[in-house]
């Protein structure tokens, strides 16, 4: 469960829990065609927290508002994962404070 900390016109900030590990599988690859009985097994898996979440201590979650990054796949509502930690890079997507309210920028 996502926990508000705070809230603005562009986001709704939470913090990230990571003391859960949540393992989902992971399917080696998805047929366009007719499915093989043998592609139901699969034993690989994915954790979210492991693989998103590099520094648990600055990283929180946002709820986007607004559809101003719709056209770089982003949409209202979207939850997005922040690292305040690293740094921004060029042609990256970023979370800015511009004029006194958070936005996020490519």
């Amino acid at each position: 469960m996502l926990k508000k900390i705070s809230s603005n016109k562009q986001f709704d900030f939470y913090s990230a829990n990571i003391t859960t590990e949540l393992k989902l599988p992971l399917a080696e690859r998805v047929s366009a065609g007719f499915p093989s009985p043998a592609e139901e097994y699969m034993d690989l898996s994915l954790d979210l927290n492991k693989d998103l979440i590099t520094n648990p201590s600055s990283t929180f979650y946002a709820k986007v508002k607004g559809n101003s990054m719709v056209d770089a796949g982003i949409n209202n509502g979207d939850i997005i994962v922040i690292d305040k930690a690293l740094e921004p890079a060029n042609g990256k997507k970023a979370v800015c404070y511009i004029d006194g309210e958070f936005t996020l920028k490519t």
